[in-house]
């Protein structure tokens, strides 16, 4: 019996889900709350991220992996509503 030959097509566009943008808002694993996403390494995979938008209530260097997406409709109006 031969070996079996699988090769599979990854859309560049599912990539580019899985690394959070600046600005955009998250839930991190294991924490409660929102984050909103203040700067991104993309090298080192990792993401600082502030509770709510203050700077003062941040984690720093998290893990794309531990990172939940929140819908982008979700994540505006979040954001325009902190904004009050």
């Amino acid at each position: 019996m031969g070996s079996a030959n699988v090769s599979a097509v990854i859309k560049s566009g599912r990539v580019g889900k899985k690394i959070p943008n600046v600005g955009q808002m998250v839930r991190v694993e294991g924490r409660a709350g929102l984050y909103k996403v203040v700067r991104v390494d993309r090298d080192r995979r990792v993401a600082d991220v502030a509770r709510g938008g203050k700077d003062d209530d941040s984690e720093l260097d998290v893990s794309f992996t531990c990172i939940v997406h929140v819908d982008a409709k979700v994540s505006k109006t979040i954001q325009q509503f902190l904004k009050f």
